[in-house]
């Protein structure tokens, strides 16, 4: 069992790698399209960015282009969108999401998909997913992304809040607006409890991950489960959240449960064959501790591909072959026993020969000892 499910991950591990170039572009197209359709789900005030035409157009693009080309698609949208409904709800959007892109490029640009699958997997229920897969998988500079998608999510929220008030575009009506937005956002306990939460999560798992002991990759995840429930119970319980505890506890469960999936197909690590090894250079003394992957061959399967001739003959022959039992004279009988016969023949012939010239060799030994008898006797006289 355990050697079909290691060789099932080497078919596959094998399979993307030949058609990486593939299923990379097709995987970025989804995530996009799930991405953009949630955000036009949402707060798609503006009919015509909603259109199947503009969903397909802006997924084809970050399919082909880097995570941040998908992040400033996002963030464009959602300003566009508001931008139908406020002028100046729209310019104070804009101006928190360029901050917010400026630190992401400078620091995590490699992490975009991090920041457009928060909000994402919150739909889903699965954001503690994310912490999980992050303190595996990376360092703890993923904070960062982790906590601008939290952010994104909640500020989503207070976007579908702002639009719904009546403001003019006076210097009073400017600074409610911007008092609104703040004041949401900086006393939201529940964001700052879960982007807290979030953090401590993915720095455990990192660090107990980094340490040197047998099944710390699967040990990182299982603490960090625990973590990620406890801290959320404590910001439920703080803030006397009525969330339901036991669909939290089992979504948190699943998500460890496929961050295990994923790594498994990520690395497998061989723990009975760890190798402690000491070496120096010029400037340093080495103890190295070596664990191997585990890597398990599939055997190569050979197609051979016959004519339609060759094919009939094929069959015919192991019809043939099936029959022997039956069909005792068939050609292929006749001609081993014939084959036996003539050997058997040749066998005896050789024989008779052999004995023929035995047989004259002893007659000529005779008749030269009875022509020589008398002057045998003549030297012993």
């Amino acid at each position: 069992m355990i050697m079909a499910i290691l060789e099932f991950r080497t078919r596959v591990c094998e399979l993307y790698q030949k058609l990486q170039l593939i299923i990379d572009p097709i995987f970025k197209f989804l995530l996009a399209f799930v991405v953009i359709r949630s955000l036009n789900t949402v707060i798609g005030y503006d009919a015509r960015l909603t259109r199947p035409v503009i969903l397909i157009l802006l997924s084809l693009i970050s399919a082909f282009a880097p995570s941040s080309v998908l992040v400033f698609l996002c963030m464009g949208l959602i300003v566009a969108n508001v931008y139908s409904v406020s002028v100046i709800l729209a310019a104070f959007i804009l101006i928190i999401f360029m901050i917010m892109y400026s630190f992401f490029l400078r620091f995590t640009p490699q992490y975009g998909y991090v920041l457009v699958a928060m909000p994402v997997l919150y739909l889903f229920k699965v954001p503690y997913l994310l912490p999980l897969l992050l303190g595996v998988m990376a360092s703890p500079l993923a904070i960062l992304p982790t906590i601008c998608g939290v952010f994104l999510y909640y500020m989503i929220y207070v976007i579908q809040n702002a639009a719904t008030m009546e403001l003019g575009t006076t210097a009073d009506d400017v600074m409610l607006l911007f008092s609104t937005v703040i004041d949401t956002l900086l006393s939201n306990k529940e964001m700052l409890f879960t982007i807290a939460v979030f953090a401590l999560v993915i720095v455990i798992v990192f660090v107990i991950r980094r340490l040197q002991f047998n099944y710390s990759f699967e040990i990182s995840i299982g603490v960090g489960v625990v973590a990620s429930i406890f801290g959320l119970l404590f910001r439920n319980s703080i803030l006397q959240l009525d969330y339901n505890t036991a669909s939290m506890i089992l979504f948190t469960i699943l998500s460890g449960v496929l961050v295990v999936v994923i790594y498994f197909f990520k690395r497998i690590l061989d723990y009975t064959a760890v190798e402690h090894v000491q070496f120096e250079d010029d400037d340093y003394y080495y103890y190295v501790r070596a664990v191997p992957k585990i890597r398990v061959g599939v055997a190569e399967r050979s197609v051979k591909k016959f004519n339609e001739s060759i094919l009939r003959k094929s069959i015919i022959q192991e019809v043939e072959e099936e029959d022997d039992e039956e069909e005792l004279f068939n050609t292929k009988e006749l001609d081993r026993r014939l084959l036996e016969k003539r050997t058997k023949e040749a066998q005896m012939r050789e024989r008779y020969m052999q004995g023929i010239e035995d047989f004259e060799e002893e007659d000529d030994n005779e008749e030269f000892l009875k022509e020589n008898e008398g002057e045998s006797k003549q030297l012993k006289k």
